[in-house]
């Protein structure tokens, strides 16, 4: 399974987003991949893009994993996520019956 997190939080909370990001990212085995994108947020500060993959069947063992990751960051004032599950085209075409 592949989530994409993307955060926004302000410019001020840069450093201790940084530091709390270095003592989170322990990860179990079972997520394969784990690449953090950083960008400019415009209006709402500053944003990131974390980009996740799962081993296959193991997508409920990540989400709550990844949740356990992201909690410590809820105390952090202006701090802001969006969890999307996405799914690959060839997977996309499989529900569409094109194989």
């Amino acid at each position: 399974m592949i989530f994409l997190i993307t955060v926004w939080y302000p410019p001020n909370k840069a450093m201790e987003i940084g530091k709390k990001l270095l003592k989170a990212l322990k990860m179990p085995p079972f997520i394969k991949k784990w690449q953090i994108f950083s960008a400019t947020g415009g209006v709402d500060g500053l944003k990131a893009y974390h980009l996740i993959m799962s081993e296959r069947g193991k997508g409920d063992e990540a989400l709550i994993e990844i949740t356990k990751i992201i909690v410590p960051f809820w105390e952090i004032e202006g701090y802001k996520y969006n969890i999307e599950v996405l799914i690959g085209v060839k997977d996309t075409l499989k529900v569409a019956g094109l194989q």
